[in-house]
């Protein structure tokens, strides 16, 4: 039979783990989700104005509407055209910009996966963990392998965030990359 006082360390250190896996499953998903909103706002905004912004200037400059203002494209002036048209085109500037430099669409797709492989990582530990006894060598070499496993899967999205960040600043890749 297995130590009382082991076991009950080893049951407090896994539910310890699985806490944290859970807690890292919930941050992952959360970033996932509000980097995917904000990339689909962005987007929308630059492809909105993107189409807009074209039209004033030819509506403008063509002077449809300057005779009779009813029948003007968006009812405005040549000149309130104008400047709508020039301020649509900052505002889709700005917007792409913002989607670039902070990439929200790569971050979306690299924090979903990170909650992906944490929750297959837990769904993996809970079915091999039946399979013996609390006190059993394999288990607590099952749950020093998850630990490792999760602490790999932190390392490894790190490792991804900053080598990206990297590349921004370095785009040749070359002489000040941070280690591995």
């Amino acid at each position: 039979m297995c130590e009382n006082d082991g076991t009950k360390a080893l049951l407090e250190a896994q539910d310890r783990v699985l806490g944290k896996i859970r807690r890292d499953m919930s941050w992952y998903k959360s970033r996932s989700e509000r980097n995917r909103v904000v990339h689909y706002i962005l987007s929308t905004v630059v492809i909105i104005c993107g189409v807009l912004a074209p039209m004033t200037v030819i509506s403008a400059s063509s002077g449809i509407g300057s005779a009779n203002p009813n029948t003007a494209l968006f009812g405005l002036a040549a000149e309130d055209k104008a400047n709508i048209s020039a301020v649509l085109t900052v505002i889709a500037g700005l917007a792409e910009a913002f989607r670039r430099r902070f990439r929200f669409e790569r971050k979306w797709h690299s924090f979903y996966m990170a909650s992906l492989n944490l929750r297959l990582l837990k769904d993996a530990y809970k079915v091999e963990k039946g399979k013996y006894t609390p006190c059993s060598p394999e288990r607590r070499f099952l749950l020093e392998k998850l630990v490792s496993q999760h602490q790999a899967i932190l390392r490894n999205e790190t490792r991804t965030f900053f080598q990206a960040e990297f590349k921004i600043i370095n785009p040749q890749g070359n002489s000040n990359a941070p280690p591995d």
